[in-house]
């Protein structure tokens, strides 16, 4: 959940910022990402805690729908944020391309050469950050579900470690790696798609 906010709000985040002039809605949203990447996962889940519960947001502990949202905000925000910016040099550096510039030349509309051609040329680097961001996530998910009483697989590894249950934490460390594995595959069949070249070698 979190791996799918921080890439539905941050590839387009970074095509915003990474494709016009500076600005004071690009500056801005610069900022809090560099802000983002700077707080540790544990002060954002603590902090997004606190304010739901002032508010009377913050959903009941157990296994529910909305239970999931405060765990995967916190994680997803830095992971967002590092996806934002990666993106968003990514875009500045392509829309530099001597290809990039002819087109516009020639007369091609900005909206499709920033969203066609740019944005997949410049997935090329932001796939490599996915990848690290999907480690860090799945790396700082164990201390949020604990915090969050999410009953996930941090909570599972912890009662495996409490009762030194050897096989059950061996399938709790072959399971987040099988997610791992997932996410780097994934991101292998989208290198593909995005680079033809690769499907030469």
């Amino acid at each position: 959940c979190a791996l799918t906010i921080a890439t539905l709000f941050g590839i387009p985040l970074g095509v915003f910022t990474g494709s016009g002039d500076t600005g004071i809605f690009r500056t801005w949203v610069s900022a809090i990402s560099s802000v983002l990447l700077a707080l540790p996962t544990l002060f954002l889940v603590l902090a997004l805690m606190v304010v739901l519960a002032r508010f009377g947001w913050l959903p009941p502990p157990g296994v529910r729908a909305l239970s999931i949202l405060p765990p995967a905000l916190a994680l997803a925000l830095p992971a967002m944020a590092l996806i934002e910016r990666t993106h968003s040099h990514a875009i500045r550096r392509t829309l530099r391309e001597p290809y990039i510039l002819g087109a516009l030349a020639r007369g091609v509309p900005v909206g499709t050469i920033v969203w066609k051609h740019a944005m997949r040329v410049a997935l090329n680097t932001t796939l490599g950050t996915f990848v690290l961001a999907a480690g860090s996530l799945l790396s700082g998910s164990f201390v949020v579900e604990l915090i969050a009483d999410w009953p996930g697989l941090a909570a599972l590894t912890s009662d495996a470690l409490r009762a030194r249950d050897p096989f059950l934490l061996a399938g709790c460390v072959g399971a987040a790696g099988g997610v791992l594995a997932t996410v780097v595959l994934f991101a292998d069949i989208l290198h593909l798609w995005v680079d033809p070249r690769l499907q030469q070698t």
